[in-house]
C-alpha cells in the first residue's frame, strides 16, 4: 500500500513529572509500488517503554485523505521501528 517510506519525525520534550511521556510529530512522503507518490503528517504521544524503547500512537492523515492509527516501537539501539497500522473510516 505504501511501499517505500521517508519521513523526518520530533519527539518534543516530556511533558509528564517523570520524564517519560511527550508530544510526538511526523512527516513523510511515501513512494508507491505503482509509481505515484503520497506525502503524509502524523501527530500522537510519546511514551518511553523500556530503556531506548519508545511506543508512539498517533494519526496520520495521507494527502488524498486516508486517516491511520499508528502503533509503533522505536529501538534506538538498533535504529529500528515496527508495529501497525488501522486505518479508519
Amino acid at each position: 500500500m505504501f511501499g517505500t517510506v521517508i519521513m523526518t519525525v520530533t519527539f518534543w520534550p516530556p511533558v509528564d513529572p517523570d520524564k517519560k511521556t511527550g508530544q510526538y510529530s511526523e512527516f513523510g512522503y511515501t513512494m508507491r509500488p505503482d509509481g505515484t507518490s503520497l506525502s503524509f503528517t502524523m501527530n500522537g504521544v510519546w511514551t518511553e517503554k523500556d530503556q531506548g524503547v519508545w511506543k508512539v500512537q498517533g494519526i496520520a492523515l495521507a494527502e488524498d485523505g486516508p486517516k491511520v492509527f499508528v502503533d509503533m516501537e522505536y529501538e534506538f539501539a538498533t535504529k529500528s521501528r515496527k508495529g501497525e497500522l488501522f486505518e479508519l473510516g
